[in-house]
């Protein structure tokens, strides 16, 4: 017993090691990767979710970069050593800030004959299949995003579309992975016309 408990420990160390390598490996592709297009695989249906929240995304790195910068030349004045170390991890900061929001952009809503693939970036990439799904709807106010078993996959955006599953399920994000959600948060840029495509998809 001790030895198969030894073993699912190892399993997991090697699952969580994998996963993190990854999505540093996904991130750095991002970063770079401004030039490939949104990924739509034949028989999808594509939706944005970005739009919204671009300008605010830019300003927020414009902003990081900024304060980077100033930091940098004062502790390069006070250390050297520290100032470049500083500065290093600041360069990664940036990059894996353009990576995640490309991938903003290049990783869209899906909606295919199966289901539906929920994706905000890299944060949140989940397929819910129609046999799951009890309903799609648009909402105004979803309520609290942070409550019990709801999965705000919205980024920064408050969700405007709601996905109603027929019994709870683990959705892994990028962090961790959230039991028991029985609600999906989203804000596609045109929800109307996302949640026309979910039902036909669903219906068909």
């Amino acid at each position: 017993m001790a030895g198969l408990g030894e073993d699912g420990g190892k399993r997991r160390l090697i699952d969580a090691v994998l996963r993190t390598v990854t999505t540093e490996l996904r991130i750095l592709w991002f970063a770079a990767a401004w030039w490939a297009r949104p990924d739509r695989p034949v028989g999808a249906q594509a939706f944005s979710y970005h739009r919204n929240m671009q300008v605010l995304l830019w300003m927020l790195l414009a902003v990081s970069a900024l304060e980077i910068g100033v930091t940098l030349v004062a502790l390069r004045l006070m250390s050297p050593r520290i100032g470049g170390i500083v500065s290093a991890l600041s360069t990664i900061g940036v990059i894996y800030l353009l990576g995640l929001i490309n991938a903003f952009a290049k990783l869209p809503l899906l909606v295919t004959p199966r289901g539906v693939r929920v994706r905000a970036g890299l944060l949140v990439d989940q397929w819910v299949v129609f046999e799951e799904m009890a309903e799609v709807r648009l909402v105004q106010d979803c309520g609290d995003p942070k409550r019990p078993g709801f999965l705000k996959a919205s980024a920064l955006a408050h969700p405007n579309t709601l996905i109603e599953l027929v019994r709870p399920r683990s959705v892994r994000t990028l962090f961790r992975s959230k039991p028991d959600i029985l609600t999906i948060g989203l804000h596609p840029d045109d929800a109307p016309a996302f949640v026309n495509a979910v039902r036909a998809a669903k219906a068909g």
